[in-house]
């Protein structure tokens, strides 16, 4: 992100997708102000505190912001590929390399390698000759960084999430012992997720929600301020919102308006699954998710499948998993060559049918280190049940965690406690109720010290 803060001539441009988090506003006085945090924005420009309702059902319904949302109603989130300018104290919009300009689902995966490994080796560039991190999982995309390390001649320094049963931590181990390299393994403490609560949601201006804290633990654990290797947006490339609806013709006919419908029909989904006791995820509500690609819409390409690549890059990328990497941040340089606007390009090139069944990572690590790939993907290596890295379950279930949400003070003025109650009562929700009322508490406590707040209804 680069800007100008200036009364009569500021600016602010983003990246392709503009994942790591970038805000801005305009005070009372037209000054445009800009930063990498809502809080301390709002702290430097002199606003109260003011919550967006929007915002508030998007995380109670998707799990993350959307749009230019914030929590904060005057503080907008840059969107991605972006120039944004003043004029006559409003801020304005311009996207000179929409989506919808870029060439899609025409090339053979190969087509894009040259770009990747050219990203990848601009990822390496400011570690000053030290071994870069690499955080492993049982999925394809950090697999891949681990097949280009081996191509470039780079030993990094291997780490995973979880305890020693983990899925994650069993094919990690698998994939260290392939390529000679020592791991390093990490197991979170539920107790850390209230401990360091409010730090998180300060760090991630109050937007990443609680049940995916693991990230700024993990990141906290193996801290470092090096370089440090994730994949975030390795699932451009394999349809990430669906194979099932690429593969479907149902929501063709309908070009990039069946993205809408699929936006809709998941809010109305989340709604249901959030049961009648959350007053943020009502049905209602569902609209508010439908409606968040219409600063963009223009930008969009006219298939379905391609709007939904489009959609998951520059808002699920650039919202929860921009997140992650401000939590990332905290304590070292992330780093992902996903992000790298050359490849994203080249991976919107792909062919279709290579995107599906995630057979483009595949096809690349078997062209770069054929042997990461004979290791299962995203399954015990030794055919054992699939189990989770995060202890969020044991977070939920603590006793603390519902004295802090039942207990009222900064919560009370977005949930009232009989809502409250109501959420947190057992049954299938109840985990994700508790996602989001400590997200929302130690959002509270961090609106609290910028100037107070006023309720959101």
């Amino acid at each position: 992100m680069i800007g100008r803060d200036d009364p009569a001539a500021g600016w602010a441009a983003s990246s392709t997708l503009g994942a790591h988090p970038w805000y801005a506003t305009v005070t009372p006085e037209g000054r445009l102000l800009q930063g990498g945090n809502v809080f301390d924005l709002c702290r430097r420009a002199g606003l109260a505190w003011e919550w967006d309702r929007a915002a508030l059902h998007h995380l109670a319904l998707i799990g993350y912001t959307l749009g230019t949302r914030t929590l904060h109603r005057r503080i907008l989130r840059l969107p991605s590929g972006c120039r944004l300018t003043l004029e006559d104290g409003e801020a304005r919009f311009a996207f000179p390399d929409p989506p919808a300009a870029w060439r899609w689902d025409e090339d053979p995966p190969e087509a894009s390698f040259a770009a990747l490994r050219a990203a990848f080796r601009d990822c390496l560039e400011g570690g000053g000759g030290a071994a870069p991190r690499l955080s492993l999982s049982a999925g394809c995309d950090s697999r891949l960084l681990l097949a280009l390390c081996r191509a470039e001649g780079v030993r990094p320094r291997l780490s995973v999430m979880g305890p020693e049963e983990a899925t994650d931590v069993r094919v990690a181990a698998a994939l260290a012992k392939a390529a000679g390299l020592p791991l390093e393994q990490v197991a979170l403490a539920p107790e850390d997720y209230l401990e360091q609560g409010a730090a998180i949601s300060r760090v991630t201006s109050g937007v990443k929600t609680a049940a995916d804290w693991h990230t700024y633990l993990y990141a906290r654990a193996v801290a470092d301020g090096g370089l440090h290797l994730v994949g975030s947006n390795g699932e451009f490339a394999r349809s990430y919102y669906a194979d099932a609806v690429a593969r479907s013709p149902l929501l063709r006919p309908f070009g990039k308006r069946g993205l809408l419908l699929h936006l809709l029909a998941k809010g109305l989904y989340r709604a249901r699954r959030a049961g009648r006791g959350n007053p943020l995820a009502a049905p209602r509500h569902a609209l508010t998710v439908a409606g968040a690609a219409g600063l963009r819409w223009a930008t969009y390409p006219p298939d379905v499948r391609q709007a939904l690549d489009v959609f998951y890059a520059t808002e699920r990328v650039r919202h929860f998993i921009g997140a992650g990497l401000a939590c990332y941040a905290a304590f070292a340089q992330p780093r992902s060559p996903f992000l790298d606007g050359r490849w994203i390009k080249a991976a919107a090139a792909i062919r279709r049918r290579d995107k599906q069944g995630a057979r483009y990572p595949r096809a690349a690590i078997e062209a770069l280190a054929p042997e990461l790939a004979e290791i299962p993907f995203n399954r015990d290596p030794e055919g054992g049940p699939i189990r989770g890295y995060a202890p969020f379950a044991a977070v939920a279930a603590l006793p603390r965690t519902r004295e802090l949400l039942l207990d009222g003070g900064p919560l009370d003025a977005l949930v009232s406690r009989p809502a409250r109650e109501a959420m947190l009562a057992e049954g299938p929700a109840r985990q994700q109720a508790v996602s989001l009322l400590l997200t929302l508490h130690f959002a509270a406590v961090n609106a609290e010290g910028v100037g107070g707040q006023s309720g959101a209804g």
